[in-house]
């Protein structure tokens, strides 16, 4: 088989294979001055990574991935939150043009109410399943409830958002 012939292959099965690096870690420290609370959050990918297919509805075989989505340091008793996840959906697509076009319409998102007290200087986190995603990119928070009624709402789409952190580099090569 010619190589020009076998590249699409690889790709849409590389995609499908291998959807996401187990433990990616995503944090809002950047974008701190336009958060009202830290959000952080860690992909799992439960076992080992295998091809995921999709089965009939929609439904998926293969290992699931979580988020631990992490709220912390508030400045007032927060009573609930929304959040929302955006990444891309299992499957592979090839076209560049269309996946990394401004509006990316191939992207997914799903958005997720938590509910639980997180008191003043304080943290809780949440297991949230994900089983659409093939990969995250990024998590928004999109508003906060404190407890004494009041709330926080993003003024812009992505002002409060947790992105992948770099790849740690620094670790010593184990040869």
């Amino acid at each position: 088989m010619k190589l020009t012939r076998a590249l699409p292959l690889v790709l849409v099965f590389g995609a499908t294979a291998f959807p996401q690096n187990p433990g990616k870690q995503f944090s809002s420290g950047n974008a701190r001055t336009n958060c009202p609370i830290e959000l952080k959050a860690s992909l799992r990918i439960a076992g080992n990574v295998v091809p995921i297919t999709p089965v009939g509805n929609g439904q998926s075989t293969g290992e699931k991935e979580q988020l631990e989505i992490t709220l912390s340091d508030p400045k007032s008793d927060v009573k609930s939150a929304r959040i929302t996840i955006y990444g891309f959906p299992i499957g592979g697509r090839v076209d560049p043009a269309v996946l990394y076009s401004p509006h990316a319409p191939a992207e997914i998102k799903k958005t997720i109410g938590l509910s639980r007290t997180v008191a003043v200087g304080g943290s809780t986190s949440y297991e949230v399943a994900i089983p659409d995603f093939s990969t995250v990119t990024s998590i928004d928070l999109d508003s906060v409830v404190y407890s004494d009624g009041t709330s926080w709402h993003s003024e812009t789409p992505k002002s409060c958002q947790a992105l992948p952190l770099p790849i740690d580099t620094a670790k010593p090569n184990s040869r």
